[in-house]
């Protein structure tokens, strides 16, 4: 069986992790990049990296490339991985394309995103983070009724200046990854990402179906 990756792109706020964490029901293996980066950081005790992407800035590739490394090592018998958030940049995609081939897998499909900026503040500042490592929005997704607001947890970087600064960087930097040449032949679908989560994955499942079943 052929080893395929989709890639979730979109700006901080567009609800790409979320969208990740429910293809999750389809089998696939979600490796977001700032969770990833975060998760590394917290279990090797590395406080400057979660004080540096707290102030929306971005770990330097080599360290990209080892945290990336190790989690691929952990899940490469999986036939299907979702990457959200991976890469932000095109000095990244060399990074992917060599860790891909190395573990035999081929980019299957894209999915990017999209969403006004004043939309995307909106979000950030109603984000947070619940005891099941799950990202919710007080309003459009709420937590679990059982969960205790104490529980409840912000993240530093949730702050309109920081979804300022990553906005820009992403229509800026990471947006122009998906022309790369090594997306040349990978189907790609934009969706509109004001609409519901509901409806937005039925759009994405309905996308990826016609292309891997």
């Amino acid at each position: 069986m052929t080893k395929l990756v989709g890639f979730i792109f979109g700006p901080n706020g567009s609800g790409k992790g979320t969208l990740a964490d429910k293809l999750t029901e389809k089998g696939y293996i979600h490796i977001g990049g700032g969770n990833l980066i975060r998760q590394w950081a917290q279990k090797h005790n590395r406080t400057d990296i979660i004080d540096k992407i707290s102030q929306g800035n971005f770990i330097d590739n080599d360290l990209l490339s080892s945290i990336l490394e190790e989690k691929l090592s952990e899940v490469s018998s999986s036939h299907k991985l979702l990457f959200e958030g991976i890469p932000r940049k095109k000095s990244q995609i060399t990074i992917v394309k060599n860790l891909l081939h190395d573990y035999g897998y081929k980019p299957a499909w894209i999915i990017v995103l999209h969403a006004p900026l004043e939309v995307l503040i909106e979000r950030v500042s109603n984000r947070v983070f619940g005891p099941d490592g799950k990202v919710y929005h007080m309003t459009l997704n709420p937590p679990p009724a059982h969960f205790k607001m104490s529980q409840l947890k912000m993240r530093p970087d949730d702050r309109s200046e920081i979804a300022k600064k990553r906005y820009e960087y992403y229509i800026t930097h990471t947006l122009e990854c998906v022309s790369d040449e090594f997306f040349l032949d990978t189907p790609v679908k934009t969706i509109d990402a004001t609409q519901s989560i509901d409806k937005v994955y039925s759009e994405s499942i309905e996308f990826i179906s016609q292309i891997v079943g």
